[in-house]
């Protein structure tokens, strides 16, 4: 049985047209996917006695298909990137610290602080909920626009101390308060 290169070329040339095909058609499933998923809009939720921003529900976002490997701080920070001047936060690497994402049955949620000088701004936070999909839903603000000039402490931590103990001894009625940690905040 002699060998027939013709043939083998011929399949060959078939199998990789077919391969290319395959090829073309994945890489424009997923050209689709990406360009729908970027399409969102952010609709502000208002407090009802302030008129201030709250929230932002995001519509027109398109979850993936089939299994996709999420990962949900990464679509955050460019969602947060992306959407920055809508959210008013001016640099969000430098006035946010990321906390740890946290997950559940329906998807996940990667919380902020705000921070102001590398000192915490006190009851801030901003928080983007994600689909298991990746696909964001909704983003909560608490973020303040107007902060102190300057970050330097008016009393000092011995009285901080002091001053904490007292509030919650008079207030609570606690005659044995003791302050275990503090933290500099704005």
């Amino acid at each position: 049985s002699s060998l027939d290169l013709s043939r083998i070329e011929r399949v060959i040339v078939m199998f990789t047209k077919r391969v290319t095909r395959v090829s073309v058609f994945v890489f424009v499933v997923c050209l689709f996917a990406v360009s729908t998923v970027s399409a969102q809009e952010l609709r502000p939720v208002r407090d009802s006695q302030s008129g201030r921003t709250v929230a932002f529900r995001v519509t027109g976002s398109v979850p993936a298909v089939g299994e996709v490997s999420v990962d949900p701080a990464r679509i955050a920070a460019d969602f947060l990137a992306t959407n920055k001047v809508t959210l008013g936060v001016k640099d969000p690497t430098a006035s946010l610290k990321a906390l740890p994402v946290q997950s559940d049955e329906i998807g996940y949620k990667q919380k902020y602080l705000q921070t102001y000088e590398g000192l915490q701004v006190y009851g801030t936070e901003l928080s983007i909920y994600m689909k298991k999909s990746g696909a964001v839903t909704y983003v909560k603000s608490k973020l303040l626009n107007e902060l102190p000039a300057s970050v330097t402490p008016a009393v000092s931590l011995a009285a901080a101390k002091k001053l904490a103990i007292k509030l919650a001894s008079s207030e609570a009625g606690f005659n044995k308060v003791k302050v275990s940690t503090s933290e500099l905040m704005v």
